[in-house]
Formats: structure tokens, sequence, C-alpha cells
């Protein structure tokens, strides 16, 4: 699976528009610096009417992607923000027969997992975890701030591990921010609604129709497929509970209500002490483990 932007310009040439896509790489997800996530790449555009070659050059970076040429002004070069291109599945009648269930009996998923900002810890203890659309301002203190999936009445959730990249940058970001891992129980995938992407989501813009193609059990067991450009999972060997791009995600369509949160984890006994008072009878346990980065990090 790759990136792609719709590019739309005038040859310089004959004058005629141009219209194509263009693969893009992915950001440097693991920069230390927000400012480094920018991933520099050279391409060329054949104009479809006169065969002229225009050379363009670009950066994708974690908050947006950029191109240019010199062949062509700024005001006449347009270009969309690239999205992964999800494509739909033909669903597959076994694995449907046996549904949401059999995929997490299946692969063994035990857990799911949420991370927050621990000023969030008090108010999620007593009321669940709540999609954005539906708080009230100054409820809580939001995670993704650009929230570039687009999903504000969906929370975010990860198999089995949690979306340790994003979760890197946000620390890097701000060293001083302490924060939460809510364990969720899996057998919130069989109660709510929810669309499963064996990639990063937040792809600016995904089409109503590949949504409700991703709500599907197929949808959730491609979520542990070989991924093109990602390391065979018998490389990796990363458990069958593991989807095989750590960015992968579960768009919960719902409230994440407090009986299917099993515990809370946090990156050391002081800070668990720190915050016991504000748990709300959720169990906590300390486990550094999930604040690290999941164990294929090295072939990725």
């Amino acid at each position: 699976m790759t990136m792609i932007s719709k590019v739309r310009i005038l040859c310089p040439h004959c004058e005629e528009l141009i219209e194509q896509e263009i693969l893009v790489p992915d950001p440097n997800f693991m920069a230390e610096k927000m400012k480094d996530s920018a991933v520099e790449f050279d391409d060329e555009i054949q104009c479809e009417h006169c065969d002229n070659e225009i050379n363009i050059w670009g950066s994708n970076s974690y908050y947006e992607l950029y191109l240019a040429s010199e062949d062509v002004s700024e005001k006449d070069f347009y270009y969309s923000q690239p999205e992964y291109d999800f494509g739909e599945y033909e669903t597959d009648e076994t694995i449907e027969e046996s549904g949401i269930q059999g995929v997490l009996s299946e692969r063994g998923i035990k857990s799911l997992y949420h991370f927050t900002k621990i000023e969030n810890l008090e108010a999620i203890s007593k009321q669940g975890i709540i999609p954005r659309a539906q708080l009230k301002e100054g409820d809580y203190e939001y995670t993704d701030i650009n929230r570039s999936d687009g999903f504000l009445d969906a929370n975010c959730i990860s198999i089995s591990f949690p979306q340790y990249r994003m979760f890197f940058i946000k620390r890097i970001k701000n060293p001083l921010q302490n924060w939460v891992v809510f364990e969720i129980s899996p057998e919130l995938l069989s109660a709510c609604e929810a669309a499963f992407f064996e990639r990063n989501a937040a792809s600016r813009i995904v089409q109503s129709e590949v949504i409700e193609n991703r709500k599907t059990a197929t949808a959730f067991e491609n979520m542990f497929s070989n991924i093109d450009n990602l390391p065979k999972r018998e490389e990796s060997k990363i458990p069958d509970c593991y989807p095989t791009d750590p960015q992968a995600e579960v768009l919960v369509f719902d409230k994440v209500d407090k009986s299917f949160i099993v515990a809370a984890h946090f990156p050391s006994e002081d800070v668990a002490d720190h915050y016991a008072h504000s748990l709300n009878g959720i169990p906590a346990k300390v486990t550094p483990e999930l604040f690290e980065n999941r164990m294929d990090h090295d072939l990725l």
C-alpha cells in the first residue's frame, strides 16, 4: 500500500491540463522532532497530450505534503494532500460466517489499547472514552489536536499493542506530559460499530464506501495480512495477535463504556501512585513496555 496525491497542472509545453496521480513516500514517523518528519523525493510527470516530461520535487511530512516544479509556477500547480490507497475488500464468506468473534478467537486477541493525556484519566474513569464530536469544550485534553483522519465521531483503538509511532511523536513533542494507556476488552468490537484499517486511517480523506467496506470481519482479518513495503510476518515473527502494520487502527463509532475498560497502565510506580485516586475502581498496572517500541521496530 502506498500514499497517493492527485496532481493537476497546465503543461508548460502544450498548455493542456494534466490530471494524474503520483506515489508519495510515507513521512518519517519516528523522527524525534516533528519538523524532521519530512521525507524528500523527486518524480516526473509525463504530459498525456504531448509527452513532455515535467520534473517535480517535494517533501511529505507528518503535517503536510509540499510539491513544486521549476517548469510550473506555484499558482498553476494544484495537488491534494496524500492518502493511502484503501481499496475495497471482497468479503470472505468463511470469515464473515465466524464474524468478529471468530477473528478475536483465531488470533488470540486478548487486549485493545487507547492512550491519552493523564489529564483525561479522571473523566474517562467516570464516563468512559467518548468520541470528540460528543465532547463539550473543556471536558478533555485532546491527544491529537489536528485529528487528520477527520473521524471526530469515532475513538481510535489499537489491537494488542498501542500505536507506538504516534505515541512516540506525542511524547517527544512534549516530554513533560504524562500519559496513561487504557486496556480495553476485545469484546468491545462485537458490541460496537467499528471500522478496521490495516494502515493508519489518518489518510486525509477516506471515501464513505471504503469506510463501510472496512466494517466487516474480512477487513478485521486483513489487518493481519502481509502488506507491500513492510516486512513479511514470517520475517518479523510478530505474534498472531499483532496487526502487520503497527499503525493499523480500529475506529469505534461509539462511546467506549467504562465496563469495557480492563486497566489503566502507567510507565512507573511513581506515576501510578500519584494518580491512583483518580481511577474510580479501574485497576492500575505499571507496564513500561507499553510505552516503548513494538518488538518489530528495528525491521520497519
